[in-house]
């Protein structure tokens, strides 16, 4: 087992129990203490764990759920700021995946104005928003997720981004750690997210303040695999590595 597949298997024992010791995790993943050891340091420095003698806990409000019309709110003036600047990158005639964040769903009154484009998302918010700019929209449906009720997911929202090759996917999550690892609090909003990135010409991840210091459990990928990174602030003095194929927007 490699030690991101390891890292990701504490992560679930811990929100199962709360505490776990480091013999506990050890036998259960059938490694050696030492090396849960180190795991559990590498998760503690990405402010995910807590770490005390002879074990770990998780972090209170790394799993911290909150309704897509409460995160709508938050931080508007940052979130409309780093929208405004990911749509000046649609042409048009593009074709974009728009995730289900609040982040990506400030966009939406830029991309009214650009002709032609066609939309593929698993927001239920954005595809209202979206009609009413007359945008080309198509709705990734499937089963609504009983955590975020904004959001479709599941194979059919997974066919479908897995079915169509985009110019853009535009996408937010909760935290970027300093080593460059993207979090989020949905678990089962992890596999769309992969498959827009994966399936894009171009993979722009929307970033505002708040989602530095701030920690969430399910990993979606690093920033190495992306190629934009919009934000309000100077990201890359935040990051410990240098990215050369990011371009950095503020």
């Amino acid at each position: 087992m490699y030690s991101n597949e390891r890292e990701k298997e504490i992560l679930n024992l811990l929100k199962q129990n709360n505490f776990v010791t480091v013999e506990y995790l050890a036998k259960k993943i059938h490694i050696s203490p030492s090396s849960i050891r180190r795991d559990l340091k590498k998760l503690e420095k990405s402010g995910l764990i807590t770490k005390s003698y002879g074990g770990a806990e998780i972090k209170s409000s790394v799993n911290k759920q909150i309704p897509f019309y409460l995160r709508s709110h938050k931080n508007t003036k940052e979130k409309a700021y780093v929208a405004m600047k990911a749509a000046t990158l649609v042409k048009p005639g593009d074709i974009i995946f728009l995730d289900s964040s609040t982040s990506t769903y400030f966009m939406i009154e830029h991309l009214g104005n650009i002709k032609d484009i066609t939309v593929i998302t698993n927001s239920l918010s954005s595809m209202a928003a979206l009609s009413e700019y007359n945008v080309n929209t198509y709705l990734a449906g499937g089963r609504l997720n009983p955590e975020n009720r904004s959001c479709f997911i599941g194979a059919q929202a997974e066919e479908m981004f897995n079915s169509i090759h985009a110019d853009y996917c535009f996408f937010s999550v909760q935290s970027l750690t300093a080593d460059g690892d993207l979090y989020d609090c949905f678990a089962n909003e992890i596999t769309p997210r992969k498959l827009m990135i994966k399936n894009a010409e171009k993979k722009v991840f929307l970033c505002d303040n708040s989602k530095i210091n701030h920690f969430s459990a399910y990993k979606l990928c690093n920033v190495s695999e992306i190629d934009y990174i919009i934000s309000d602030i100077d990201i890359e003095n935040y990051l410990s590595t240098n990215y050369d194929n990011i371009s950095f927007i503020k």
